[in-house]
């Protein structure tokens, strides 16, 4: 599998953060370029700069200056009120080759309850790789 494009889509939380460190050490071990996204409802009223710079400062704690001065990465930020949607989108419209993300629930949750994860992991145009809370630490 070759993977030039990686969407990470985040929530802005610690818990998005830990798929975000994921998807840093594989968009180094691959040399691809890092799209990191974040969707948010219209009525949060973030303007898209602000969401962008936070995007850049969720990145410092996992690279050094240098690092992140090579890497090869984008801010994306759109305004929807379905995210799972949103994301399907933009890795369709980025020819993402692989999604990393976070999901919350545990997988037969998820199943019953409906999640983000789950509604890309059905409809991506792509792998989708996600991460959970209690998995083993390998980054």
């Amino acid at each position: 599998m070759i993977i030039k494009r990686i969407l990470c889509p985040t929530d802005l939380s610690s818990e998005s953060d830990e798929a975000l460190r994921y998807a840093l050490a594989l968009a180094g071990a691959y040399d691809a370029k890092l799209i990191v996204f974040h969707c948010q409802p219209e009525t949060i009223g973030m303007d898209m700069l602000e969401a962008q710079a936070l995007l850049e400062r969720s990145l410092i704690p996992y690279l050094t200056p240098a690092d992140l001065m090579k890497l090869k990465w984008e801010a994306v930020v759109s305004e929807d009120d379905d995210p799972g949607k949103a994301i399907t989108e933009k890795a369709s419209e980025h020819k993402v080759d692989l999604i990393v993300m976070r999901s919350r629930r545990r997988p037969h949750r998820a199943a019953l309850l409906g999640s983000t994860a789950e509604s890309v992991s059905r409809t991506a145009p792509c792998a989708v790789m996600v991460t959970h809370g209690d998995e083993r630490e390998w980054v």
